[in-house]
């Protein structure tokens, strides 16, 4: 692309998009007609009912990955707790999150226009370049990767919501549980104003970003151990098997000198 040139920003209309991620951007204008309608009032929202447990932050490996997923697809009783708390320590990865938070920014950084009757609606500028209205495009870019988001929005005068947590919602039943554990609670597609991105069966991009990122974090391991065990030269000292003060002597020596591998071999064993 030339500096003097730029693309031109997206266009949202109520009856068609047109620009690409055209499935990101339907979601968009979805949310965005959603915030017109008149929500009723509600005395609790069903966010502040959930009650919430610490992510599982024990060792993860390949079994624990495959434990995870079965857990996940099981017909009957699907619960995605432990593959979401495997996503969580995925993401320690500061090489995938940055490819992560790259692809979002593409789309985050694109310029909007609303469009009604072939003329741009005055005043949805700043509802389109607001952080709310930005934080709702975050949370739909990133369905991609957990399979699934949700958002409540807040009755009032301003748009605003607050993010349903992903092991709380269950796609395959369409609810959202009070327990992460749980399989009863709220029928979502009757809650005028909770919007849930994601389908069943789908646990995004993560599923098979999750299998090499626990193998090189493994890699990792294996090579800080050979590292900590051949990293630095190894210090041999021969001792007279038969002289004890001269061995115990030569241990101190050994103990005081540092922190390198060092062998006391007696000098009957060549």
């Amino acid at each position: 692309m030339k500096a003097d040139t730029y693309p031109a920003p997206a266009i949202l209309n109520e009856a068609t998009i047109i620009n690409a991620c055209t499935n990101t951007q339907y979601l968009i204008l979805n949310t965005f007609i959603m915030a017109k309608k008149n929500i009723p009032a509600k005395t609790e929202l069903i966010v502040n009912d959930i009650r919430l447990i610490s992510v599982d932050r024990t060792m993860k490996d390949i079994k624990s990955f495959r434990t995870a997923l079965r857990t996940a697809e099981s017909i009957y009783f699907p619960n995605r707790t432990r593959l979401y708390d495997l996503y969580e320590d995925v993401l320690l990865d500061g090489h995938l999150t940055g490819i992560i938070q790259k692809r979002i920014d593409e789309v985050l950084n694109k310029e909007l226009q609303f469009i009604s009757n072939d003329k741009e609606v005055e005043g949805m500028e700043n509802l389109l370049q607001s952080e709310t209205f930005i934080e709702i495009m975050r949370e739909i870019m990133l369905s991609k990767f957990w399979g699934v988001s949700g958002l409540e929005f807040q009755p009032g005068a301003e748009l605003d919501f607050k993010v349903i947590p992903r092991k709380h919602i269950r796609p395959e039943a369409g609810i959202i549980s009070l327990e992460q554990s749980g399989y009863e609670g709220t029928d979502y597609n009757k809650v005028s104003n909770i919007f849930v991105i994601g389908k069943p069966r789908d646990f995004g991009l993560l599923l098979q970003c999750s299998v090499y990122a626990i193998y090189k974090k493994g890699c990792f391991a294996d090579y800080a151990q050979y590292v900590e065990l051949f990293g630095q030269p190894i210090r041999v000292a021969k001792y007279d098997a038969h002289d004890i003060k001269t061995k115990t002597q030569l241990k101190q020596v050994l103990d005081e000198a540092g922190s390198s591998l060092a062998l006391m071999i007696p000098k009957q064993a060549e």
